[in-house]
Parts: structure tokens; sequence; C-alpha cells
């Protein structure tokens, strides 16, 4: 099921599809994608898991309508010894693209892919000798240009491999020993990363500084209703200070570095009904197609809108309902920051506001007289639902409109949006002095 005007085109495979990536392309004709895939039937364990390199090619539809269908065509394959646990992709400064892989024996592969016709030159590898990690390499993350790679384990271990063009090295930056295990992990800066794990925490990293994480969130803040694991984390490149993070329950919550210990919850517990269903968000990535409802988007406080998928097979687009802090609201004023609730609550002095819909009342501080006003956020748009789990999924950065997914069923998914596709609507009813 696809809304909104989009369309959904499902393409099966022969294998299970674990995870896919868009690769960047040199050309607006030349379209790669790259599917991390497992044979389950394989008369070879060794042979049963592999990286296929596929060109997108659009192609007349066979009703004779005006819409093309994508057909994906295989041009290369690696295969792996060992499961893949997760897949990354980045175009280098050597002219060619790098697809970055880690396997369920604890191996790190990255492979060498020709941008015209997506064949695989060369190969670089850390075996799993159990050096880089003791099991399990959870997740990895590949710098932009493809020079440095971040692995974490359920090990504890947190790595950085330097990516040359004949030989790839690796250093420690941490290990917990096993008093901690790692799920997931992103880039925020040539630098700076964040990872997370069990229980919802998250850490912020900077290996420049010694000793481990520099920040963590380690805060109830579902107030005891669930426990679960961080599956998936992105940063948004222009607004480094926030990850947003997707795991267990139907998580999905914004963490600010600026406000470490109060996160802003979009989905699970207390959240949209809508979502209510959802048991793993398996992945979380900001959506730059669908623009943001916000009155005051440009605010480094307003979150972007953030795509997510399930277990369920539901694919929707999030994003944070608006609250504006103002003074003076029935003579004139000027529209203040916008917060998250946890935020106003704390900016007000007060723990007890409540607001409905398209509403604002007067609260009085300390200082001066406030109106709060509650601007209706969207609600989630679920894009997909699948009869199977969306095992993952990628906005291809070059053509946002078009989303890429790994579904449970053998099969990729080719999401097809309006290229002007702007899926917020309006504020709905505001006070006079907005008009």
């Amino acid at each position: 099921m696809a809304e909104y005007g989009d369309i959904l085109h499902r393409l099966p495979q022969s294998k299970s599809v674990d995870a896919v990536r868009w690769l960047s392309s040199v050309s607006a004709f030349d379209r790669f994608v790259a599917s991390a895939v497992h044979d389950p039937d394989a008369a070879l364990p060794a042979a049963a898991s592999a990286i296929e390199i596929h060109s997108l090619i659009l192609a007349p539809s066979a009703d004779s309508s005006s819409r093309e269908h994508p057909c994906l065509h295989l041009r290369s394959s690696w295969p792996s010894s060992s499961r893949i646990s997760a897949l990354r992709s980045s175009p280098t400064p050597y002219k060619h693209l790098a697809v970055a892989a880690s396997t369920l024996s604890g191996s790190l592969h990255v492979l060498f892919v020709d941008p015209v016709d997506g064949s695989i030159e060369s190969e670089l590898s850390i075996p799993n000798d159990r050096s880089l990690h003791a099991g399990v390499v959870s997740a990895i993350d590949l710098l932009e240009g493809g020079r440095e790679c971040v692995t974490v384990g359920e090990d504890g271990r947190v790595n950085l491999a330097s990516i040359g063009e004949s030989r790839m090295d690796y250093r420690r930056v941490y290990d917990s020993r096993g008093l901690a295990s790692y799920t997931a992990v992103r880039w925020a800066s040539p630098v700076e990363f964040a990872t997370g794990g069990l229980g919802f925490g998250v850490q912020w990293w900077d290996p420049r500084k010694p000793g481990g994480f520099v920040s963590q969130f380690t805060s109830n803040w579902a107030q005891g209703k669930t426990t679960g694991i961080v599956h998936s984390i992105d940063i948004h490149p222009s607004r480094k200070h926030i990850c947003m993070v997707g795991g267990s329950a139907g998580t999905v919550f914004a963490w600010d570095l600026r406000y470490p210990q109060q996160p802003i919850l979009l989905s699970g517990a207390g959240g949209p009904e809508l979502l209510s269903d959802i048991d793993e968000v398996w992945q979380v990535q900001y959506d730059s197609h669908t623009l943001s409802s916000s009155v005051n988007s440009a605010t480094s406080a307003k979150l972007l809108p953030v795509m997510m998928c399930s277990e369920e097979g539901i694919l929707a687009v999030l994003e944070q309902e608006c609250y504006i802090l103002a003074a003076n609201l029935p003579h004139g004023y000027r529209l203040g920051y916008a917060l998250g609730a946890s935020q106003m609550i704390e900016a007000m002095g007060s723990d007890d506001f409540s607001l409905g819909l398209d509403d604002y009342e007067s609260r009085t501080t300390s200082h001066t007289p406030v109106y709060l006003l509650r601007v209706t956020g969207e609600e989630p748009k679920r894009l997909l639902q699948e009869y199977c789990a969306i095992n993952s999924f990628d906005i291809d950065p070059q053509n946002p409109s078009d989303v890429v997914c790994a579904l449970e069923w053998e099969a990729v998914g080719i999401l097809m949006r309006p290229k002007a596709g702007n899926y917020a609507s309006s504020f709905g009813r505001l006070p006079p002095s907005f008009h």
C-alpha cells in the first residue's frame, strides 16, 4: 500500500534482502543500488551471503501509461563467507564508490565499485580473527569520502578503520570488555560520532579526547513503560548536535546535546496513537524530500522530518509538534523559540501545562505574562504498509523523492514520490495575529 500519490514498485529477488543502499552516481542515467542478500537454502553455507550491485533502469510501463517502471539489473556480486550485518556506501577520492559491509562473524570489508559500469574492482578486508570484534559487528558507518569507517559490536568494542587504496588498518577507540553492548553508530562530523545500545542508551564520542564517550543519555525517558535496544541513529549534517534514534517498542526520539537528559519523543510509549502498533523500528533517516510544517522551521530547535521503517512493514514520516512561546499574544508579538514539550515546560517554570489543539492560554511567571500556542503538528504519514517487515531503506541523496526498501519477503521495493512532493499541510486555525 502506497499513499499520498506515491508509487511503489516491488521487484522480486531470488534471495532474502537484509539491507540496501543507493550508490552515488556520476550521471543522471547511471544509478546503482547495493544490496546485502542471503540464501538460507544454499547448498554451501559459505556461499549463502553476498553483496550485489544492481543498476536501476527506468523502462516504459507495460500498460502504455506515461509512467516508467524501474528494473534492477545485476552488474556484479561479491560472495561473503558470513551473513552481512551492516551495509554503508560513500564516494571516494579514488574515483570509485566505496561499499562497506560488516558480518555476523566479526569481519569488515570495503568494496571499490566502478561508478560507470558497477563492477567491483577491488576489496579490502579485516578478517574475522576476533581482533576487530569478538563476534557480531552490530553496526558500521562510513565517513563521507570513504576514508574512515567506525565499527561497534555486541562485545562492547568501538573501532576506527582507516581506508587507503590498497590497505585498511584499524585502531581501538574503546573496549568495555563486555560491560556494555553497542548496536548502532553514526558519524556526526569527521571527528565525532554517536553510538546506541541497550536500554535506549546513546553516547557521544570524540576520539581526540581520551577516556571513552564525552556525553551520554541514560535517563528513563519512557517513565518505565518500556525498555529496549537502539537499532538506528541518524544525524543531519546541518544539525550535528541532534541525534535521531530508533529502536524497540516503536520508539523514535531525538537526543539534543544541548539538553542531554530531555529527549523529544516522536513515536513509542506516550507517542502518536497512529503508530502505536509498531514493535521494532529498524531504521531512521532524515527525509529531505518532505518539507517541514513548522511556522518557524528555520530554528535550530525544530526537528526536521524523519523517515522510519518497522518490523510491521510500515514506512512512515514523522514530525515534531511545534510549540511556540509568545508574549502579549492579543496585542501582537514576535514568535519565540520553537521548543519540544519538555523544554517548553522548563521555560515556563511549570509542570502542569496542557493545551488543546490550535489553542492558546496565558501563564504568569515571576517575570511577565507569557502565552503558549500549540500549532497542530503533522500526524505521522504512513507511506507504506506492507505485509512483511521492511528490513532497511535508503533515501537517494541525489534524488530524495526516491526510496529503496529491503522487504523481508525476498523483494526490493522502489518508492517513487512526486518530485515536488510537499507532504506538509496547512497549520490549521490560528489566532488573527498570525495572519
